[in-house]
Parts: C-alpha cells; structure tokens; sequence
C-alpha cells in the first residue's frame, strides 16, 4: 500500500505547538509522497464568512487571494512563519525518505509496485522535494 499523505498549515485556531505536532507526525508516519500547504481561504466556507464578518476580507477578495495570511493582518502566523512550517514538513518526509529505514522501504516498494514507481518518481520532480532534499544535504 503507498501512503500518500497532504497536510494544510494556518488554520485560525492552529498553534505553533500543533504545527510542530505536524511536522513531527511526518517523521513518525513516513509516508510515501507528500504535500503541504499553507491554508487557502475560499469564498462560501465558513472561514471565509467569519473572516468577512470580521472585515478582514473584501467581497471582492476571491479574485486575488487565497492563503490565510492575506487576511490576517498579523492576527495570524506570519507569512513567513507558515511558509516555513510547509518546508519543514518537507524537509521531515526528505529526512525520512533518507535514513535508512526509508531508503529500504522505498526499495522494497519501488521494486515490487508499479504505481508506487510513478508516485516515487512525482515527489522526485516536485520542486518543494527537491530544495528539502537539498536542504538536508547541506
């Protein structure tokens, strides 16, 4: 079974605790594939319409913004603060992929499954992997 994992960071109520727990969840799970994000803000959710509430965000927003720190207005987490909450959840499933225990799992997986030869070969070519992996060599 391939384990392809997706995790969003920045909710209102998120702590920088529970991102932390995030990140260290990766490392534990050592999932196949991953992506991260920082918390899009779509009009007709519910976080939408706190936030327009709130006058945080325009009606018009929608056109031009999604992520949750274009609305926050230093209410939230940084941008830079979220951005580098995605990377490190990067860097932990690199860090995963790496050690040893990974690099036999991935063997073993790439050997035996075509698709997981597909996923494998998607995160390879995903930019965010690459600069975690690059980060981890250096």
């Amino acid at each position: 079974m391939i384990v392809i994992t997706s995790f969003i960071v920045g909710a209102p109520v998120e702590q920088k605790e529970d991102m932390a727990a995030t990140i260290d969840f990766i490392r534990r799970l050592k999932p196949d594939g991953i992506e991260m994000n920082v918390l899009d803000v779509f009009i007709g959710t519910s976080l939408w319409d706190d936030l327009e509430k709130q006058g945080k965000i325009g009606r018009d927003d929608w056109k031009t913004n999604h992520r949750i720190y274009d609305f926050t207005n230093g209410d939230g987490h940084s941008h830079s603060e979220l951005e580098q909450f995605a990377r490190d959840g990067y860097n932990a499933y690199a860090g995963t992929i790496l050690s040893f225990y990974g690099i036999i799992e991935l063997s073993r997986l790439l050997l035996y499954n075509g698709t997981a030869r597909s996923v494998v070969r998607g995160n390879l070519f995903n930019p965010n992997v690459i600069k975690a992996f690059i980060h981890i060599q250096n």
